[in-house]
């Protein structure tokens, strides 16, 4: 009988990504092992009482699918042989739990009952990914209580690029953003941070501007949720990176409910200068998070009891963050050199000594420029412009101290009713709220935005037959933006009006001070401007989404097939450069400064004009998938998918593109002109994916799984590029100009349009290759899963992608083709070497010819909860490699991904791609003290009831370049410095400091009439991150079921400095060029947050 109780075993494994149920399945035998129909396997649900039952067929298989994720009593009888009865088995999202039967001959009144354990190995198919369960949700001790912080934990998944607009959307709880280091967004096994899908109850929360979730929600809303970031069934798709599935907590038949509140404050916080060595006073903070929920049967009393039928949950969550920055250190225009002074004018780097040169004769002397000759436009602005305040090195600012607060608001609703163990329905609704509140650098120069989230999800399943399941899913979401500047509608604020620029809008709302850079051999110099010189917009984004699933259980084959279909709307109302972006660089006097002053333009752009947007499109998937048990030790997992990306259309038809041939521009085309129609591009009808993957358990070594997989996954381009077209139609006033490359200006501050028509023409339609096919992506994987004593899992294997007809972005494909000396005499200006005279300017355009190749060694350790520990570790050793960019789609792909110099070879901008994380590490852990449970009194009291808990993250550098701002071919782009031969732009690690982080000597500028030849990533890897997160917490147990938890979490627990990547200088130019923070200012800080919670 106890040989029959160990062959009982449970294994585990992934369903698809948007699946928000589990599956039962497994084979019933008798005690020689011989298949046992007509077995009856009834699972019944602990907290709800939910009952689903099947029959196992001629080959003793069953299968019980979309059962709720939770806790399960599965039992099994056939007359003539003993009741097997397995109690506590925990079913999670997305899960194929193995359940295999053994029945030995007996009374069928006598039942065999053992207990579920936690470890369970993945049998099913070859899916990468993992379960993140409800303690690790509420117990993890979150910097910020973000859900996708915890989808970093795994293997494969690392925080999302800096500086990219994921990250830049990120909209984490209560506002929370982190731009420096991603960890408001993620990526997944070598795709872009943009490749990602997100599910809520099985439908979409996104932001499609961004490609990223729309809202955070609340935590303590969650049952759990699973990533999957490799090989996932057919049933998923639409984004080759991770596929997020989240599933909302539900009532029961007992009320349960949770109030609690966490608080971080200044008091609380300790920030260090770690370059200055020294303690600086906290910035204003105090981060107030609370809440409440509460679940259970729906009841009205002498009318309705909901019990085993009709449940309900609510959660409720709320935050304030009041919080300010440390003031930062800036070189703002000296005060001698706004009075026009420029007698202690020197280069940046080498200090040498520059003379101004004077090129159109107003008189300079001895470096001094005349009053009357300095620019009335550069003057006016520098009235807005802060004087410097301060000496600390090169730096001469110190900013003031501001302050802003956000806040959050959040609720979700649902109700579950289940009509008879054939028919059940549920409906959940969540409402969010978010303020999100810049804080200033300069005073008034911050952005917020008020987004309002709404989704709406329902569902209901049907069993035609135990063998015969179909599970229909509906729902909506949306999300609408409103942004505003500090400059929005204050008159005192019309920094452009009182500068007299010329075709600046005139609208309140969109006041404030032009985008001015001024950066060349003096160095760069910090001015007033915007946190986001687009804008202010209001924006929106909405989806109508439907799904069914149906599956089938056939002898050996669990087949699953279904359709989802999704209508997309997206909309911008918006000017792009309403207030206009200027930049000097000193072609003109050798000084980028003395240019401004004098106000010689280097380029200028003004688009003034509002637009409406308002883009819709069609989603449609259509996939089968077969689980096919070849033997009871291989299943093979078989499927096909395809989807089709209707290309987007704007309603009022106001588009228009320019179209390609190759890479020169060609002909201006509408929906009335276009052989494509309202969309202007090609749809591509060929997304056909196929899936396969095998789970082999050798027969001599019972626990331990070995699985491989591949697959193909598409995924359409990002709507920016699209909206561009939209907004290229209706932007018919403005002009986008370059200056001269050597000689006088021809482009001075007072009217920097002159010459160029700005009024009646296309000046930024875009171009996007009209034959643009959809990104697709291989994935393969090979992994073995061991058991091993203790209640611990172990997987280790190779996974591995190559990206397709990736979308890559390029700043001007009508620049002239020929390289050339720009200094040379008599050269012809740049618009008049342009390969399309139709377009005398530079022309943005999209094409999909970028590839990409990743390769990872990944290993996970994973201990549920067993002795009161849980333990899981992630270790990611990879190299991803693309080109001949990272990001598509007309957006910002990051900080550090370099953007190609020479179109006309590629092949040189292939390089490590710019979100490559060499090795990441992250260990997790919670820890529940068992020693004190069964005592009483004071010592119950005070030694029961504590746990720890922990995050520990370490991880390599980004990829990053050397920057240098001149053109030096001649095209009207930039290029990189070149590497000196026999250098590495790395530094041993003894060799390095905050003043010197990387060999500056292995750059040098480029030479005129050639590009640069350093890389355009990788040119040295960006410091790393290492950071320790740490809880403890006390519970007092009130009365059963009933208990009050005090937490104290430490984030950065060791308040090590991991430097911010944009403080690290890679400008040649500058005076600081391979300092961190200009060697005087690194900033590292603890804080610790208090929390309360009240269960019962």
């Amino acid at each position: 009988m106890f040989r029959a109780l160990a062959a009982l075993m449970i294994f585990a494994a992934s369903l698809a990504a948007q699946q928000t149920a589990a599956t039962l399945t497994g084979t019933a035998t008798d005690s020689s092992g011989a298949a046992m129909p007509e077995v009856v396997v009834k699972a019944t649900n602990r907290n709800t009482n939910l009952v689903r039952e099947t029959k196992s067929d001629a080959s003793g298989s069953y299968t019980i699918p979309f059962l709720p994720a939770g806790e399960y009593t599965i039992v099994a009888t056939k007359q003539g042989f003993r009741t097997q009865k397995l109690d506590n088995l925990t079913l999670q999202v997305g899960q194929t739990a193995r359940v295999d039967l053994q029945l030995p001959v007996g009374d069928v009144a006598e039942s065999v009952s053992v207990e579920a354990y936690g470890a369970v190995l993945q049998t099913e198919n070859s899916t990468v990914g993992t379960v993140i369960d409800a303690q690790k949700i509420v117990d993890l001790p979150l910097n910020g209580r973000n859900f996708v912080q915890l989808a970093q934990l795994i293997p494969g998944v690392q925080a999302g690029t800096p500086g990219s607009i994921t990250v830049r959307r990120g909209r984490g709880s209560i506002g929370q953003q982190d731009s420096p280091f991603g960890s408001t967004a993620m990526s997944a096994n070598g795709a872009r941070d943009t490749a990602n899908r997100y599910f809520l109850d099985g439908i979409e929360f996104m932001d499609y501007d961004a490609m990223t979730y729309s809202f955070s929600p609340s935590v303590d809303s969650l049952a759990e949720f699973k990533v999957e970031t490799s090989t996932y069934s057919a049933e998923a798709g639409g984004a080759p990176g991770g596929q997020v599935s989240m599933v909302t907590k539900r009532g029961s038949n007992a009320f349960h409910g949770t109030l609690w509140e966490f608080n971080r404050n200044d008091k609380l916080t300790t920030v260090y200068n770690a370059i200055a060595q020294r303690e600086l006073a906290p910035p204003r903070l105090n981060r107030n998070q609370y809440g409440a929920n509460i679940g259970g049967p729906v009841r009205i009393p002498k009318l309705y009891n909901g019990k085993d039928k009709t449940f309900f949950f609510f959660n409720w969550e709320s935050g304030r963050l009041a919080q300010g920055a440390v003031p930062g250190f800036r070189i703002v225009p000296p005060t001698a050199m706004r009075n026009g002074d420029f007698s202690a004018l020197v280069n940046a780097r080498t200090n040498e000594r520059i003379t101004l040169r004077d090129p159109l004769g107003v008189g300079i002397t001895n470096n001094v420029i005349p009053r009357q000759a300095l620019s009335r436009q550069s003057l006016a602005f520098l009235e807005f412009v802060a004087q410097p305040n301060t000496q600390n090195g090169v730096f001469n600012f110190l900013s003031p101290t501001f302050s802003a607060v956000s806040k959050q608001d959040n609720y979700t609703g649902r109700v579950d009713h289940q009509f008879s163990p054939k028919d059940s329905i549920s409906g959940r609704y969540v409402f969010n709220d978010t303020f999100e509140a810049g804080v200033p650098f300069w005073g008034r120069d911050e952005r917020n935005n008020l987004g309002r989230a709404q989704n709406v999800s329902t569902s209901y399943t049907h069993m035609f037959s135990p063998t015969l399941i179909n599970d229909f899913r509906g729902g909506w979401s949306r999300f609408f933006e409103a942004e505003i500047f500090g400059t929005t509608n204050d008159p005192n604020f019309d920094v452009v009006g009182r500068m007299g620029l010329p075709l600046v809008s005139r609208l309140p709302k969109e006041f404030g001070p032009p985008s001015i850079g001024i950066n060349g051999p003096d160095g760069g110099f910090s001015v007033f401007d915007l946190q986001r010189q687009i804008g202010p917009r209001d924006r929106s984004n909405s989806i109508y989404q439907f799904t069914d699933s149906l599956s089938w259980q056939r002898g050996k084959h669990f087949v699953k097939m279904g359709a989802d279909i999704a209508r997309r709307n997206v909309t911008f109302l918006q000017a792009r450069d309403p207030r206009g972006r200027f930049t000097f660089d000193g072609t003109y006097t050798g000084s980028a400064l003395a240019d401004f002053m004098l106000g010689y333009v280097r380029t200028a752009v003004i688009n003034p004009v509002q637009t409406s947007t308002n883009l819709w499109n069609t989603w449609q998937a259509y996939y089968i998938n077969d689980d096919w048990k070849v033997t009871p030790r291989l299943t093979l997992n078989i499927g096909m998918r395809y989807d089709y990306f209707q290309p987007y259309k704007q309603s009022d038809d106001k588009f228009v593109n320019i179209e390609l041939n190759g890479f020169v521009v060609g002909d201006l085309v509408n929906p009335q002109t276009s052989r494509y129609g309202r969309a202007l591009i090609a749809a591509d009808r060929n997304n056909f994916g196929p899936r396969f993957g095998f789970a082999y358990r050798p027969g001599l070594v019972s626990d331990m799984v070995v699985r491989g997989g591949y697959g193909i996954y598409y995924t359409p381009q990002i709507s920016n590029a699209i909206f561009a077209m939209a907004e290229g139609a209706q932007a018919t006033a403005g002009a986008n100009v370059i200056g001269n490359i050597v000689g006088a200006p021809n482009l001075l501050f007072n009217n920097p349009f002159v010459g160029a028509q700005t009024a009646g023409a296309l000046n930024f339609a875009v171009s996007n290759d009209q034959n643009m096919r959809d990104s697709y992506i291989q994935q393969w994987n090979f992994n073995i899963q061991k058991k091993l004593p203790g209640n611990v899992l172990v997987d280790a294997g190779y996974v591995g992608s190559k990206g397709t007809r990736l979308i890559v972005t390029f700043e001007d494909l009508n620049r002239p083709i020929q390289v050339v000396d720009p200094r040379t005499p008599g050269l012809p200006s740049l618009n008049a070497r342009r390969p399309n005279q139709a377009y005398l300017r530079p022309v943005r355009s999209d094409k999909s010819i970028g590839n990409s190749i990743y390769h990872a060694l990944q290993m996970k350790v994973e201990r549920r909860s067993n002795k009161g520990i849980t333990v899981l570790t992630a270790y990611t050793w990879s190299k991803s490699i693309s080109g001949p960019n990272d990001i598509g789609g007309q957006v910002g792909g990051g900080s550090f991904i370099g953007a190609p110099q020479n179109i006309y070879d590629l092949r040189s901008e292939r390089a490590v791609s710019g979100f490559d994380v060499t090795q990441r590490f992250v260990q997790t852990a919670i820890y529940d003290m068992p020693f004190f449970k069964n005592t009483k009194g004071v010592t119950r009291l005070l030694l029961d009831g504590w746990q720890f808990s922990t995050i520990m993250t370490a991880q390599s550098g980004f990829p990053t370049p050397v920057t240098v701002a001149v053109d030096t071919t001649g095209v009207g782009a930039n290029t990189r410095p070149n590497w000196v031969s026999g250098q590495s732009g790395n530094l041993p690690a003894s060799e390095r400091t905050w003043r010197r982080w990387f060999n500056t000597g292995a750059f040098a500028e480029p030479v005129f009439g050639a590009f640069g030849t350093s890389p355009r990533t990788a040119a040295f890897r960006l410091p790393g991150l290492i950071n320790v997160d740490f809880s403890f917490n006390k519970t007092f147990r009130i009365k059963e079921g009933m208990g009050l938890e005090f937490r104290t979490e430490t984030f950065n627990l060791f308040n090590h400095f991991n430097p911010d990547p944009g403080t690290v200088d890679r400008n040649i130019r500058s005076a600081t060029f391979g300092a961190v923070g200009g060697g005087v200012q690194g900033i590292t800080t603890r804080v610790i947050q208090l929390g309360a919670k009240l269960t019962f």
